[in-house]
C-alpha cells in the first residue's frame, strides 16, 4: 500500500509542477507584453516630445503613469 501511495505523491506532485510552471510562463509573457507596451507608449512620447507637441512637463507626467 505504501508504494501505491508512494507513486500517488510521485505523480501529484509531477502535475503540480507542471501546472506551476504553465502558471510562471503565462506570468512572465504576460511581463513582457506589459514592458513591451510601456516601450511603446515612452517612444510615443519622446516623438510627441521632440516635434514640440507636448511640452517637458506634460511629458513628465504623462512618462510617470506610463512608468507606473
Amino acid at each position: 500500500m505504501s508504494v501505491t501511495l508512494t507513486k500517488l505523491n510521485r505523480s501529484v506532485n509531477a502535475s503540480n509542477c507542471q501546472r506551476n510552471a504553465a502558471r510562471a510562463q503565462q506570468a512572465g509573457d504576460g511581463i513582457k507584453s506589459a514592458m513591451a507596451f510601456s516601450l511603446d507608449e515612452i517612444e510615443k512620447l519622446d516623438r510627441l516630445k521632440i516635434s514640440e507637441s507636448i511640452t517637458d512637463d506634460e511629458f513628465a507626467r504623462l512618462r510617470a503613469k506610463v512608468v507606473q
